[in-house]
């Protein structure tokens, strides 16, 4: 072919610029584009590919296909239109369908790129400013050329492309020569030496082109491409055949491995016809294969599609941590299982003498726990399956015995060690382990004689009022439902005197040292001693006057709920069945404060709205004390726009007067000053 810019064989002035590597009237493709791009390493427009269904560049470069589609409004070409197509572009596609769309030459749109932003040939860390500004696009502001500024329509890879070449073919379409053009869209004042530098270029890659058009024969043809299987298992290897004929010289083979649509192995050319591939996933896997003589390339996609599914998963063994064990000991059995596709989930059914007793839930965990609570022969049955679904089971594994160990009395307590007659000593029992509920028995002995026998019943305590002074202690017996049996002697002795006493208070406790207005507050006294039966009596007390005088009653305890801010105490009064009665004053005190207030929340009239709209805002706020005020602090975009000041009213409306998010923060403050704000609230975005 080598029709080159000086060519005069390729037309008059006004379409020789043109020439035959225009696409609508030559054998160049979007493959050839990109075996292009790929001659030149150091570049980076070669990297880009499409990777489930997102065009991805590499490295982390974007070609920004949402500024371009807002303002193309007038592309036609069904490939550059996302919302037409439905897909996304490489670089070598849109440089494709942009010459197609505007009628151009593909060499010109390359040379351009390289000569207005080295794009073709070299990368650098300014890489993604030069593909925002691909073409050298301008735009005009009082007379003035100046780039587009990131995050405009055109400051874009593919805007940059498709307005470019637009540009070129209006001037063809004037009736230019390609200086003439190339004249207005880079002016010599501007850029000395560009055309120049331009022709340079041009007639470089216009060689490369002639060399791929293969003008001199016939092109190779890929006829088909096959593959062994059309599905198989994991590790199971997939060998791909292509048969291709034409072509000059020897014929030479690429392949790419596609999984699901995505490239995963790009191989390299040579002359075997076929190429194998071991999936180490599941999945849909297919090739592209790339076929060249001595001077061309074609290409065939998405062929060979073979569905590759994980053979089923297998369990090998389920082990437990003991085979023998008793009541109360934890069992663990772990599953051992391998295959499948994905990750491998785990579900457990626990087996008591042969029937389900617990049934799991599948999950990622290989091990399960469960504590018997009666004796018997447990097993499980382990359930694994795959991400695909796929299942198996492995029943009545791991076997363990397990037996009822004997109850052990770990102790026994009494509630007092020294009383006074008419006092009642308790004792309580703590035992633990053996089969079903356990059962208690209580001996009592006086210095060492027995004189009271119990019976045997589920209550852990037994209670005793002395007659007569001495050293009392009790026998514990411990049964379970097996019908073992354990004792504890001579345990918890309480010495008992024969005089009694008056009752004496310990202490009294109050809920809360520091409360709010509202709360309950509960006064406990702990009293003992003396004879009979006790009876307790409160006044309440506020800054040191009693407010409150309450009756005689065996509650220990009494409540009350503060009025008033101020200092809280009570007086309790104890008094046993002789009458005999004591006081312990300015007890349980309490400082009651006013709660602060609290916001709520936040409310605005609506959360989208356009300049000039009146937003209002509603604070919902309480506690605190006296008349709560508000104020409102307006945000535009975070930052403030309107303060205002307290007052009671809740609401507090403004009017936009430009687009951004609005926000308020609000101030509640009570009357004794205590201030509570809550920030960013009540987002509304505001349009122009």
């Amino acid at each position: 072919m080598s029709i080159h810019l000086e060519n005069k064989n390729a037309g008059p002035d006004t379409t020789k610029w043109r020439n035959d590597y225009n696409p609508n009237k030559c054998n160049i493709t979007p493959e050839m584009i990109q075996q292009f791009l790929q001659s030149y390493s150091n570049g980076s427009l070669w990297k880009t590919s499409v990777v489930n269904g997102q065009v991805v560049v590499n490295p982390n470069y974007d070609l920004h296909f949402d500024w371009f589609y807002n303002y193309s409004n007038t592309i036609t070409e069904t490939h550059l239109h996302n919302k037409a197509s439905g897909q996304l572009l490489t670089p070598a596609e849109i440089i494709y369908y942009a010459c197609i769309e505007n009628d151009m030459n593909v060499v010109l749109l390359l040379a351009k790129l390289q000569n207005e932003q080295s794009l073709i040939e070299s990368t650098s860390s300014s890489y993604q400013t030069r593909l925002n500004r691909a073409m050298g696009v301008m735009k005009f502001e009082n007379g003035t050329r100046s780039h587009f500024e990131e995050g405009e329509k055109k400051c874009s890879f593919i805007g940059q492309v498709t307005a470019g070449i637009w540009e070129f073919g209006k001037y063809a379409s004037q009736g230019m020569t390609l200086e003439q053009a190339f004249e207005k869209y880079t002016p010599s004042s501007e850029n000395a030496g560009a055309w120049s530098t331009f022709q340079t270029i041009y007639n470089k890659y216009a060689a490369w082109f002639d060399a791929a058009l293969n003008t001199s024969g016939t092109a190779p043809v890929i006829s088909s491409v096959t593959a062994n299987n059309s599905s198989v298992t994991l590790g199971t290897s997939i060998t791909w055949t292509a048969a291709a004929t034409g072509g000059s010289g020897t014929l030479q083979y690429c392949y790419y491995v596609f999984k699901d649509g995505s490239v995963i192995e790009r191989g390299s050319y040579g002359t075997a016809k076929t190429y194998s591939y071991k999936p180490t996933a599941a999945g849909t896997y297919t090739v592209r294969v790339y076929v060249k003589d001595s001077g061309s390339t074609v290409s065939l996609d998405n062929t060979g599609r073979v569905t590759v599914s994980a053979a089923p998963p297998v369990i090998s063994g389920v082990s437990v941590n003991k085979t023998s064990a008793t009541v109360g000991d934890t069992l663990t059995w772990t599953a051992s299982a391998s295959g499948g596709s994905g990750t491998l989930q785990y579900c457990f059914y626990v087996f008591k003498n042969g029937s389900v007793i617990v049934r799991g839930s599948y999950g990622t965990a290989k091990t399960y726990s469960y504590k018997p609570t009666t004796a018997g022969t447990y097993t499980v049955r382990a359930y694994v399956k795959d991400s695909s679904g796929n299942s198996v089971n492995l029943d009545n594994a791991g076997r363990v015995t397990v037996s009822a160990a004997p109850p052990i009395i770990s102790g026994v307590t009494v509630n007092k060690s020294s009383a006074n007659l008419g006092n009642t000593l308790t004792w309580t029992a703590s035992a633990s382990g053996g089969s079903g509920t356990l059962q208690y028995c209580f001996y009592v002995f006086k210095d060492g004689s027995v004189i009271e026998r119990g019976s045997y019943g589920t209550a852990k305590t037994y209670s005793y009022k002395p007659a007569a002074a001495g050293i009392y202690t009790v026998r514990v017996y411990v049964k379970d439902g097996s019908g073992t049996t354990v004792t504890k002697d001579k345990a918890a002795p309480a010495t008992v005197s024969a005089s009694t006493a008056s009752p004496v208070i310990s202490g009294v406790t109050v809920n809360k040292t520091s409360a709010n207005l509202g709360d309950t507050l509960t006064w406990t006294a702990a009293a003992s001693g003396c004879s009979g039966s006790l009876r307790y009596c409160f006044y309440v007390f506020k800054n040191g006057s009693v407010i409150e005088r309450g009756s005689y009653g065996t509650a220990k305890t009494y409540s009350y709920k503060p009025a008033a801010v101020g200092t809280y105490t009570v007086r309790v009064y104890v008094k046993d069945s002789s009458g005999t009665a004591v006081s312990l004053d300015n007890a349980g005190r309490v400082t009651v404060s006013a709660a602060p207030p609290v916001i709520s929340g936040v409310t605005v009239n609506k959360t989208s709205a356009s300049v000039g709209s009146t937003l209002t805002w509603t604070a919902a706020a309480s506690g605190g004390s006296g008349t709560l005020q508000y104020c409102f602090y307006v945000f535009k975009d975070g930052k403030i726009a309107e303060r205002g000041s307290y007052g009671t009213a809740k609401t507090y409306s403004y009017k936009a007067t430009a687009a951004g998010t609005y926000t308020v923060r609000v101030y509640v403050k009570d009357t004794s000053g205590t201030t509570v704000t809550l920030d960013k609230a009540g987002s509304v975005t505001v349009t122009g």
